[in-house]
């Protein structure tokens, strides 16, 4: 079946700086960031996915600005957000796709998912299926996230891994039939089981309504779990709580034809970390 969504047309830079510079004094700027694809490249090591020296005085020049809310949405571990992106002062953080989140200034992570409670043994079953097919496909690995288990496979045989990833589908789906509260999605090279109900969406859905008054709204991701920010974006503007000059979804890598619901796009991870140094006024190295 045919992708329905569009192709986005290229960023109209201009315009968003515009937009950026135009906000009243006032108002809030929210910037929503995903990571692995966006801020930094998708590698075969995800601990060598470390931001650039030029990246973290960009990030750390638009958290410094009180105007601006700059919060990394990302499907990572907290633990790794915390020492690489968190280590600037007054970003905000939420990991595992909205599992747990930490406030701009703060050290304290909120969760909003854990394995524990009525769903406890079902995620027990969930977990044995996924390890029992992670030993089929040489190079697949299983993260143990605090509100998700990710079965990654970037760098194992892609065509044995369509035939242990549909396998595993089909038992997934089997044990959790009855359970709607548990959900199964892919990403770049990964399937992650999650609670139903915790996406990235839902944390931008948050965010814009906590924070009052704003005047400039952007989100920016690589992928399929990014379209639930943007979605949330969309609702945003239809609902009248932000201006359509004001919101921006930006779908990076979007140069080799991928679809996606985001306003926009630009070709890749250095384009995009250009457009954020144009509007932090941190030039290149």
């Amino acid at each position: 079946m045919a992708d329905p969504r569009p192709l986005p047309p290229v960023l109209a830079r201009p315009a968003l700086a515009e937009s950026y510079r135009s906000v009243p004094v006032t108002s809030k700027r929210l910037i929503m960031l995903d990571y692995d694809g966006t801020l930094a490249p998708h590698v075969d090591d995800p601990e060598s996915a470390l931001p650039t020296p030029h990246l973290l005085r960009i990030l750390a020049a638009l958290a410094d600005d009180e105007r601006n809310a700059l919060w990394i949405i990302s499907g990572r571990p907290g633990d790794f957000l915390e020492r690489t992106v968190g280590i600037i002062p007054n970003i905000g953080i939420s990991c595992e796709h909205g599992g747990f989140t930490r406030q701009p200034g703060s050290t304290e992570w909120v969760g909003r998912g854990m394995y524990d409670g009525p769903l406890k043994a079902k995620w027990e079953q969930v977990r044995h299926v996924m390890e029992k097919h992670v030993t089929r496909l040489d190079g697949a690995f299983l993260e143990y996230k605090k509100s998700s288990l990710t079965f990654a496979y970037r760098v194992a045989s892609q065509e044995l891994a369509a035939v242990v990833i549909d396998e595993m589908r089909a038992d997934l789906r089997n044990i959790l039939a009855e359970t709607p509260d548990i959900v199964v999605k892919q990403g770049v090279f990964v399937i992650e089981v999650r609670p139903n109900g915790i996406n990235k969406g839902e944390i931008a859905r948050e965010l814009i309504n906590r924070y009052q008054n704003v005047g400039f709204a952007l989100a920016a991701g690589d992928e399929g779990t990014d379209e639930d920010m943007f979605a949330a974006l969309h609702s945003a503007l239809v609902d009248g709580k932000i201006s359509e000059a004001s919101t921006w979804s930006i779908f990076v890598n979007g140069v080799y034809g991928l679809r996606s619901c985001a306003r926009s796009m630009v070709g890749g991870i250095s384009d995009f970390i250009e457009v954020l140094g144009d509007l932090a006024g941190v030039t290149t190295d």
